[in-house]
């Protein structure tokens, strides 16, 4: 029988490898871009006559096709994957396109403005071809697809594969993907062995829903019933009339958590008369919900029900408009990451390596999601209030020292004065001619 090859890839990503640093680690799956891996020379003169046909809009080969390898140091390359090895590969693609899509979401939300659109899930879209030993050896290879559960034979040389639109936005801008790597990094906990899989299952399936809702040829409705349904995947209700209030405590639950008093609360009366206590942001899900159950209903959406306006940038009189699903996406991650308990621990100064060990804990607090903030966001959304540390610099420096103590004089600017007064050599003086 002849020896059977597969290959999983990524045709329309397009990732700035530069800053990736040439490969990336996803679970147990290795993603590189096609000029990185070194194949047999047979195998190498199949996959770049294979690649060819992949074009983008203008008739031209793609130059973002991306491998995706399951587990190559236990089973080498190019081996034909199982189907619990498709999914993972299917999880590992998944988190990629939720890491991009909600830092972008982050940013834009945070600063109200963006200058590219937004990363999208057809130029996520994972695809795969087998091909044999007789195929590699073929002057005109045939090649086995799959069409809506029907195979097919075709010629290569006779096929195209064609960029999907909504995939042509970055590469017609010459726009790439870079990732955040810290929170790419604190979200693998998910693919850990001591993580519990039942808990992986329902990470897994909410990403496959925030996949779906992300499909730019889709509607505006869709979009909405995919990430609430991802949402409530994500926090199951203990029975089904119970969904809209599980979302909204779970969203009630994380900002207090994180904010505290800096949280906007509000109430509200129910059908009864009766008042209901909630963060600003708890009973925006609350409505959400309640707009998701419309659609799904049947009910007539107004075009300005999908739609959320948010105040104008600084220097900026435009009211900028934005998706309620790309908000709920937003929220969506928040909560993800909240409910993953994930932090990030930067490098430990030097200068806090003798401080007692609750200053140095107060320190990695500060950042434990300096990768991710949402502070900019949550302001601009109406959901926390404008608190913190001050901004004129003489009350920011009272602010350190009254935080840190004396843990932060080496960054001072009296210290880094003191320290280059030291360093700096004596001048030298000529001594005057007495003659």
């Amino acid at each position: 029988m002849s020896k059977q090859y597969e290959i999983l890839f990524l045709p329309w990503t397009p990732f700035d490898w530069d800053s990736l640093g040439g490969e990336l680690r996803v679970g147990h799956v290795l993603l590189q871009p096609l000029s990185a891996f070194q194949a047999e020379p047979k195998v190498a003169s199949f996959l770049h006559r294979y690649f060819q046909r992949y074009r983008d809009m203008y008739d031209m080969p793609v130059e973002t096709i991306t491998l995706c390898h399951y587990h190559p140091e236990q089973r080498g390359y190019l081996q034909p994957t199982e189907n619990r090895e498709r999914e993972a590969v299917e999880d590992a693609v998944n988190l990629l396109l939720f890491c991009a899509v909600w830092d972008y979401l982050r940013d834009t939300i945070g600063k109200g403005w963006s200058s590219v659109p937004p990363p999208n899930s057809e130029m996520f879209a994972l695809m795969g071809q087998a091909f044999t030993e007789d195929v590699l050896q073929a002057d005109q290879p045939m090649v086995t697809l799959l069409f809506h559960g029907l195979w097919q034979i075709e010629s290569l040389e006779k096929l195209r594969f064609c960029m999907p639109l909504n995939a042509h936005t970055y590469a017609n801008i010459h726009v790439k993907i870079q990732l955040n790597l810290p929170l790419l990094q604190a979200l693998q906990k998910v693919f850990r062995e001591d993580f519990d899989a039942q808990e992986r299952r329902r990470v897994s399936r909410s990403l496959e829903w925030f996949r779906l809702a992300h499909r730019k040829d889709t509607p505006a409705e869709v979009q909405v019933v995919s990430i609430a349904t991802a949402l409530e995947t994500l926090f199951p209700p203990e029975s089904p009339n119970q969904t809209r209030q599980t979302l909204a405590s779970a969203v009630d639950c994380w900002i207090r958590d994180r904010w505290g008093n800096s949280v906007i609360k509000t109430s509200r009366k129910n059908a009864k008369g009766k008042s209901i206590d909630r963060t600003e942001a708890g009973f925006w899900m609350w409505d959400f919900y309640d707009l998701r159950s419309k659609i799904v209903h049947g009910d007539l959406i107004a075009d300005e029900e999908l739609y959320l306006s948010l105040p104008p940038p600084p220097n900026d009189t435009r009211v900028r408009r934005i998706a309620k699903a790309d908000v709920a996406s937003f929220v969506y991650g928040a909560l993800l990451l909240h409910k993953l308990a994930v932090e990030y621990r930067p490098e430990e100064p030097e200068y806090l390596a003798d401080a007692p060990e609750d200053v140095r804990e107060m320190f990695f607090a500060l950042y434990r999601d300096f990768p991710w903030r949402m502070d900019n966001c949550l302001k601009r959304l109406g959901w926390i209030r404008e608190t913190g540390a001050p901004h004129n610099p003489q009350s920011l420096r009272r602010f350190w020292r009254a935080t840190l103590g004396d843990a932060l004089q080496a960054l001072s600017d009296e210290s880094l004065i003191e320290e280059r007064e030291r360093n700096r050599p004596v001048p030298f003086k000529e001594e005057p001619n007495k003659s």
